[in-house]
């Protein structure tokens, strides 16, 4: 048996690779020291992150994972902040399984050191400051206690659940950032 065998964690990576490519090339595009590649990295998020948070708290939470934490509230704050209303909602999202979900969830606070730099770099102070989001440290360390408990975690019979649902959270992240 592999690694990725036993461990929910590793087989999600590894069967998700391509998805993550492809919504970090995405958003990797955006400049994010700008206000309108802030504002559309904030609206793209929010969208996202509401819907499929949204379908999270429907669906039953295994006990032997950290319960998850909302992130949309920090973005729509940090939108607050810089006096832009969210974009329009995505329309509902099936989610099977929340813990393919919040592995691409948590997973995105580890890129957060290289946004913080491009918000820190910015020279709009608004930028700066609309960091509510980016710089949770509630976020941040929810995000290393669920990917530490993951890693212990085989997932059992919700594997093909759990990989469909990332699968979907990426999807809905690429379209988020798709829209006009």
């Amino acid at each position: 048996m592999t690694e990725s065998t036993r461990n929910l964690r590793l087989y999600l990576r590894e069967h998700t690779a391509a998805d993550h490519a492809e919504t970090d090339a995405a958003f990797g595009s955006l400049d994010l020291g700008s206000r309108a590649g802030y504002v559309r990295f904030l609206r793209a998020h929010e969208a996202a992150l509401s819907a499929l948070e949204l379908a999270r708290g429907a669906l039953s939470w295994p006990q032997e994972l950290p319960a998850p934490i909302d992130a949309a509230p920090l973005v729509r704050k940090d939108l607050a902040a810089l006096d832009t209303q969210p974009s329009a909602a995505l329309a509902p999202v099936r989610i099977d399984d929340p813990v393919g979900l919040t592995y691409v969830l948590a997973g995105s606070r580890f890129g957060n050191k290289l946004i913080r730099k491009s918000l820190e770099r910015a020279e709009d102070s608004a930028v700066r400051a609309a960091s509510s989001y980016v710089g949770s440290e509630d976020l941040d360390a929810y995000g290393r206690a669920f990917f530490s408990q993951l890693a212990r975690f085989d997932g059992g019979d919700r594997r093909d659940a759990a990989l469909q649902s990332a699968h979907t959270a990426f999807r809905t992240f690429q379209e988020a950032f798709n829209r006009p």
